[in-house]
C-alpha cells in the first residue's frame, strides 16, 4: 500500500517537473532548475509543492540542495533546509547521523565502532582507509553528495492511465462523507494529468464495500477536463442520486485514456479560464444535468449529411458539430411521419384550400438503402395564414403530405 501511495506521488509530482526520480524507498527526488522561473522561483515553487503534498493528506520534509543524494539525505534527517551552493554541502552534511545514508547496518556497526557518529566524521577521514575499510561503493555515495561525481539516475515513467486507491479509517455510509476521500484522489489525478499535459472525458468511481458488490459510478464530460474541483462537483452530484447498499470501506478512481487538451489550459495557480460567453456555461449546465441525472437522460440533436428531410438528423452528443448539407429553408417543426392530405378541386386542403408560396424544391434519393423517396416539395398556406411545408409524390398515386410547419 505505501508503495502504491509513493507511485502515485511520483505521478503528481511530474506536473512541477519532467524529472522525477526514486528509488521506491518513502522520497520523491525532483530535479527542479528548469522550473524555477515557470513556478515564479525557487521559494514559491518550495511552498507550492509543500502544500500540494498537504492537501493530498502527507507530511512531507522539503530539502532542497544542489545534488540529489544530498537533498535526499538532509530530507531523511529531517532538516528543511536549502542549500544553494555546492560549497556549503559539507558544512550541512558533516552534522548529519550516519542513519541518513540509510546504510546497511553492519556498515553503520562498524562506523560507530571507529568512533564515528556524522557524516562529518567521515568526511574527515583519509579518502583511501576510508574506502578501504568501509567500501569504495559508500565512499562514491560520500563524492556524489557534495559534488564531486555524478549521480545520473532513472527518470520515472508514469503509466498510460491514473488509478488510485484509498482505504478509509472506517465504513463510511454518508455522500458528504465520502468526498473528502475522493477529492484527494482527484487532486493526485490532476498532477497527474498536468504531468502529461491531458485531460479525461471519462472518469470511473468504485466504492468498494465488504459484503456486496462495489458501487460502480461512471462519468462522462463533453470537454477534456482535469480540474480536480469541477469533476469534484460533478461526481457529487452522480452521488447524491446512487443508494448504497452497504458502507464504503475504500475508494478507487481510474481514468479512461488520457487525452491532449483541446482547449486553453488552466493557468498556472489555479485560476480557470472559461471559454468566451454561454457556450461553455451550457457546457457545464449539460454535465451537471448529466452527473445528476444520468447520461442516458441528457442527449443532443445533430444534423447529418442527408437529403432526406426525416433522415437528416440524429441523435448525439450535446455540443456535437453539425455536418449538414446545404439546402433550402427547413420548417422549425417536422412531422414524426408525413400525414396524408384530401384532394378538393385538384387541390390539397386542410381547413380550406391551401396555396402555393414557393416550389417545388425536388429531393429524389435514397435509392441505395431501400427507402429511396421522390418528392416535389412546396411552401403553402392555410386559409387562416400558417405557412405550410407540403409534398407530392412524383410516381404512384402522385398524392399530397404534409411534412412541417413553419414557426
Amino acid at each position: 500500500m505505501e508503495r502504491a501511495a509513493l507511485v502515485r506521488c511520483l505521478n503528481w509530482a511530474g506536473q512541477y517537473t519532467s524529472h522525477v526520480h526514486s528509488d521506491f524507498g518513502n522520497h520523491v527526488l525532483l530535479e527542479i532548475s528548469g522550473s524555477l522561473r515557470l513556478f515564479g522561483g525557487l521559494s514559491a515553487l518550495r511552498t507550492k509543492i509543500a502544500e500540494g503534498f498537504a492537501s493530498l493528506g502527507y507530511e512531507a520534509c522539503i530539502a532542497v540542495a544542489p545534488t540529489p543524494r544530498a537533498a535526499l539525505w538532509l530530507s531523511r534527517a529531517g532538516q528543511a533546509v536549502t542549500v544553494s551552493a555546492i560549497k556549503n554541502l559539507s558544512a550541512h552534511l558533516g552534522a548529519l547521523p550516519l542513519a541518513a545514508t540509510a546504510w546497511p547496518d553492519k556498515v553503520c556497526r562498524n562506523l560507530r565502532d571507529l568512533g564515528l557518529r556524522q557524516l562529518g566524521d567521515c568526511l574527515r577521514l583519509p579518502r583511501n582507509g576510508f574506502g578501504r575499510r568501509i567500501g569504495k561503493a559508500y565512499l562514491q555515495e560520500l563524492d556524489q553528495a557534495l559534488g564531486r561525481e555524478h549521480d545520473p539516475r532513472t527518470a520515472w515513467q508514469p503509466p498510460e492511465y491514473y488509478c488510485g486507491r484509498m482505504e478509509l479509517p472506517m465504513p463510511v455510509s454518508k455522500h458528504d462523507w465520502l468526498l473528502h476521500a475522493i477529492g484527494r484522489l482527484l487532486r493526485e489525478l490532476s498532477g497527474f494529468l498536468r504531468a502529461r499535459e491531458a485531460g479525461i472525458r471519462r472518469l470511473q468511481l468504485y466504492l468498494q464495500h465488504e459484503d456486496a458488490a462495489a458501487t460502480r459510478c461512471v462519468l462522462h464530460l463533453l470537454h477534456e477536463e482535469r480540474d480536480a474541483q469541477r469533476l469534484l462537483e460533478l461526481l457529487s452530484e452522480r452521488l447524491h442520486r446512487e443508494v448504497l447498499p452497504a458502507p464504503v470501506v475504500a475508494v478507487r478512481i481510474r481514468s479512461d485514456a488520457l487525452r491532449v487538451l483541446r482547449r486553453a489550459p488552466e493557468q498556472l495557480f489555479g485560476q480557470r479560464e472559461r471559454k468566451a460567453g454561454v457556450s461553455m456555461t451550457a457546457d457545464m449546465l449539460v454535465e451537471r444535468l448529466r452527473a445528476r441525472l444520468g447520461g442516458e437522460a441528457v442527449h443532443g440533436l445533430c444534423l447529418v449529411p442527408e437529403h432526406r428531410p426525416e433522415s437528416a438528423w440524429q441523435v448525439s452528443e450535446p455540443g456535437r458539430d453539425s455536418d449538414a448539407l446545404r439546402v433550402k429553408e427547413r420548417p422549425f417543426w417536422l412531422l414524426d411521419s408525413p400525414r396524408r392530405l384530401p384532394i378538393r378541386a385538384h387541390q390539397p386542403w386542410l381547413d380550406g384550400p391551401l396555396s402555393v408560396e414557393s416550389g417545388p424544391e425536388r429531393i429524389e434519393t435514397g435509392w441505395w438503402d431501400g427507402k429511396d423517396v421522390a418528392r416535389d416539395y412546396f411552401r403553402m398556406r392555410t386559409h387562416g395564414g400558417i405557412c405550410l411545408w407540403v409534398f407530392r409524390e412524383r410516381r404512384g398515386t402522385r398524392a399530397w403530405f404534409l411534412h412541417g410547419v413553419f414557426a
